[in-house]
């Protein structure tokens, strides 16, 4: 199957205004584009679109880009990310303390680079402020194989993804997603298409539903949370064998659910 290139050394010459950058940033990319879709792409654009950051501000009449970070309080997730970069774009990530984050992490890894953050907006990760702008599922991953959505599920979970059992002894995995109230609509958007990808591999899941809400601190914008939950016996069952998640905890809890889903203890 022919599999077109995400981006190509056009598609970035023409995201700048200085031909001068655009032909340095085209040099230094000479051997990674054309980008195709990847595993490897696609557990970095989950890891950006979850617990990552495109940092990207406003700068006269243009945009003017800074830093990769993903955030984790789990090392290893920070150097899978690291390895991840690195093989796709030969940079190499620096692992560090970055000050308390809302979701309490304080470490990340981070990879200042300008030229990266472009790259990575041209294969439709989103860069800025999650909670208040517009996006959705890259196209690629949407359109891609079952290696390509599966990666794509699997780190998304990991990142923003639980599992528990409740008291009544049914289990649960859920994904959390937080966004300005105004953007609910297209909040309910993006997990629609994480639903469309779950069904894919026979998993079902309950009616998008409403979580906790709040006033964000610095800037007192209304945020409200949506989740997406997994309870059927079979789709829980399905998920464990063809999505699963990294993280140690999360792996010893879903370990745990499909023992006693399936009665193999």
């Amino acid at each position: 199957m022919n599999v077109s290139p995400l981006v190509c050394t056009d598609d970035l010459k023409e995201s700048y205004k200085s031909g001068k950058y655009a032909d340095a940033s085209a040099a230094y990319f000479k051997k990674t584009l054309p980008l195709f879709p990847t595993v490897e792409l696609a557990e970095i654009a989950a890891d950006l679109m979850t617990d990552g950051h495109i940092a990207i501000r406003d700068y006269y009449k243009s945009k003017k880009y800074s830093y990769v970070g993903f955030f984790s309080d789990d090392l290893l997730e920070l150097e899978r990310f690291q390895f991840r970069i690195k093989k796709i774009f030969g940079m190499d990530g620096n692992i560090r303390e970055w000050g308390i984050r809302k979701n309490g992490r304080s470490k990340g890894c981070i990879i200042a680079d300008a030229r990266l953050c472009r790259l990575l907006e041209l294969c439709g990760i989103p860069a800025g402020d999650k909670v208040t702008q517009k996006y959705r599922v890259p196209r690629w991953i949407m359109a891609g194989d079952r290696k390509i959505k599966r990666a794509f599920l699997r780190r998304s979970f990991t990142c923003e993804g639980s599992i528990s059992m409740e008291k009544s002894g049914r289990w649960d995995v859920r994904y959390s997603l937080y966004k300005q109230e105004s953007m609910s609509a297209n909040a309910v958007r993006y997990m629609e298409s994480l639903r469309k990808l779950l069904r894919g591999f026979d998993i079902k899941t309950y009616r998008i539903s409403l979580s906790k809400e709040y006033l964000r601190h610095k800037d007192k914008r209304k945020i409200v949370g949506f989740v997406l939950r997994i309870r059927d016996k079979q789709s829980l069952i399905n998920y464990a064998r063809e999505i699963r998640f990294d993280t140690d905890n999360k792996i010893s809890k879903l370990y745990v659910m499909s023992s006693h889903l399936t009665g193999r203890y």
